[in-house]
C-alpha cells in the first residue's frame, strides 16, 4: 500500500467521518493484491522476540451466494456498501511449527511447491485467487461489530 498523505487526511473536516459498515458473514472472493514480511506486534515471552509473519492483502472483494445482496448496505444510511473500498489482511506466521499452514494454503491454490522454497512460491501469490470466510465479531469494548476472517483458501486458477 502507499504510504498515507497526512495532508490529505487530515484537512478532512471531523464530522465528514464516519465509521465503514461491516460486511454481513459469509463467502466471499478476492485476490492478492501484495504480500509484506513483518513482524508480530508483542514479544514472544519464550524466545524473547516478536514472530515473523507474511502479511497478505486481499482485494476486489465480491460476495458469494450465500451473502445476501439486501445485507450489502450500509445500516446507517442505507446507502450500498462500496466494495471497492474493502480489503483484508491475512498474516501467516513464519516459524517452523506454522509454515504447513503456509505450504497447504499455496496447494490448495495449485501451486507447484515441489522442490521449491518459500522465496520462490511467495512472490508467485500476488495475483493469486482466494475465498474467504468472512465472520462479524464485537469490538473489545463490545459496542460495535468488525470483520474477521474466519478462513482463507487459495482458489485454483
Amino acid at each position: 500500500m502507499a504510504a498515507p498523505n497526512f495532508r490529505t487526511l487530515l484537512s478532512k473536516p471531523v464530522d465528514s467521518v464516519k465509521r465503514p459498515p461491516v460486511l454481513p458473514a459469509g463467502t466471499y472472493y478476492g485476490s492478492i493484491s501484495e504480500y509484506k514480511f513483518t513482524e508480530s506486534k508483542n514479544v514472544n515471552k519464550e524466545t524473547g522476540a516478536k514472530t515473523p509473519m507474511l502479511a497478505v492483502t486481499i482485494k476486489g472483494l465480491s460476495p458469494g451466494e450465500d451473502v445476501d445482496q439486501a445485507d450489502l448496505k450500509d445500516p446507517a444510511d442505507g446507502t450500498p456498501i462500496d466494495m471497492s473500498k474493502k480489503y483484508f489482511i491475512h498474516n501467516f506466521i513464519l516459524t517452523e511449527n506454522a509454515l504447513f499452514r503456509l505450504k497447504e494454503f499455496q496447494e490448495q491454490a495449485g501451486m507447484s511447491t515441489a522442490g521449491r522454497s518459500f522465496e520462490e512460491t511467495i512472490p508467485e501469490m500476488k495475483g493469486m485467487p482466494v475465498v474467504l470466510s468472512i465472520v462479524q465479531r464485537p469490538t473489545e469494548d463490545g459496542q460495535n461489530l468488525r470483520n474477521e476472517i474466519a478462513e482463507i483458501k487459495g482458489q485454483p486458477a
